[in-house]
């Protein structure tokens, strides 16, 4: 077992970032977040004893600053779909911050590089690289991997605090009485993990020396069909529900005037198929952790959308 005293969480302003701080917190570890943005730190952990460090993962000299004198690094950066080689640049910049100081390094990363799969994405589904940010998020993986961290691969999120999520848009759309476009296909089965429940297992894995050089899966809330999602949400919400399937001639028309839509094309495969996971490995290793039922985890994600459009 490892003992989590110092943890730097790089990229703690986004979603599973402020997961991992809080559960950290909760536990009592003394935790350092790093933003690049002051104004996003102070909003997220200006109630909490989080060390704030303003810093970009980036700058190799700024990264070994933010880390040193930790004992664990979670690496939750998101990179922008426009720059997404940008995650190997700062992974391999917390990769060699992390070796000076002998650090450990769990990376939070995505399932592209497993998908499409006809079978549950699992710890040895083997990768299927499809598009370049498939290709990207795997080297990221095997950067962190052959350092001797582990890698953590979690479905598509959702919940309070996730700015950028397929579910929570369509809950958005319904809520506003607009039609709900699905990027893929939303009768295919798919696992949502809501992400305050990826701090748990993330912290129990981090905490074994043996998950260390492995890949591990965090599943969600079990397989259902997007549609079903979205009728529960409007059922919750008392609204109508339209939705409609964003064909992929419509898609590739937008991503000629849309750039985040041209952005997004090369994964586009990859939500026309079934995406769901397979945690067994994982839950053998560190055992069952708690997990939000999805009629619980949109009734917070209606709230908490309502709160911040009010």
């Amino acid at each position: 077992m490892r003992t989590l005293e110092r943890v730097a969480v790089m990229g703690a302003t986004g979603p599973t970032g402020a997961a991992i701080t809080r559960a950290l917190l909760e536990r009592g570890v003394h935790v350092r977040v790093m933003s690049r943005s002051e104004s996003h730190l102070a909003n997220a952990f200006g109630d909490t004893n989080a060390e704030r460090v303003v810093a970009d993962a980036a700058d190799a000299e700024a990264c070994a600053r933010a880390i040193d004198g930790c004992d664990t690094v979670f690496n939750c950066i998101g990179a922008p779909m426009s720059n997404f080689k940008l995650h190997l640049t700062t992974t391999q910049n917390i990769v060699d911050a992390a070796s000076h100081c002998n650090a450990a390094v769990a990376l939070i990363t995505g399932y592209w590089f497993q998908a499409p799969n006809d079978e549950p994405i699992s710890k040895s589904t083997p990768e299927k690289l499809t598009n370049p940010k498939s290709t990207i998020r795997f080297e990221q993986e095997s950067m962190v991997r052959d350092a001797g961290g582990l890698s953590i691969v979690l479905p598509d999120f959702y919940g309070p605090g996730c700015a950028k999520s397929f579910l929570n848009d369509a809950v958005r759309s319904i809520l506003k009485g607009d039609k709900v476009l699905w990027p893929g296909n939303p009768e295919s089965l798919r696992d949502f993990v809501y992400v305050p429940d990826v701090g748990e297992p993330a912290l129990r894995l981090a905490g074994r020396e043996e998950a260390f050089g492995q890949r591990w899966i965090i599943a969600g809330s079990g397989a259902l069909t997007p549609a079903s999602l979205c009728r529960e949400a409007a059922r919750m919400a008392d609204a109508t529900l339209r939705l409609k399937m964003i064909s992929s001639f419509v898609m590739k028309l937008a991503s000629f005037v849309r750039v985040d839509v041209h952005q997004f094309m090369d994964v586009a495969p990859i939500y026309r198929e079934p995406a769901t996971f397979d945690d067994r490995d994982t839950r053998a290793l560190i055992g069952d952790w708690p997990v939000t039922s999805y009629d619980e985890g949109l009734a917070r994600t209606i709230e908490w959308i309502r709160s911040e459009e009010s």
